[in-house]
């Protein structure tokens, strides 16, 4: 399963734990909040009316159609 991390990538450590986690867990994900349009992106699936429970801040996973926040439910979620 391929994963998508989104975060706030101005402000320090926001999406830390996560990252590390899926580097642990030896997960394939991509980094959203540091590639070209990442915070616009990220805004977008803020404001995404669609299915599933919109996610109350950043950090974020997005794993196929699933959406997780906050850190520890991430955390959880990388876990299984």
């Amino acid at each position: 399963m391929r994963y998508e991390l989104y975060y706030w990538a101005g402000i320090q450590g926001r999406g830390e734990f996560v990252r590390l986690a899926l580097e642990e867990a030896g997960a394939e994900y991509v980094d959203v909040a540091r590639q070209a349009g990442g915070e616009a992106a990220m805004m977008r699936l803020l404001g995404d009316e669609g299915p599933g429970h919109l996610p109350f801040a950043p950090p974020f996973l997005l794993p196929q159609r699933r959406r997780a926040s906050p850190s520890s439910t991430t955390c959880s979620m990388i876990r299984r």
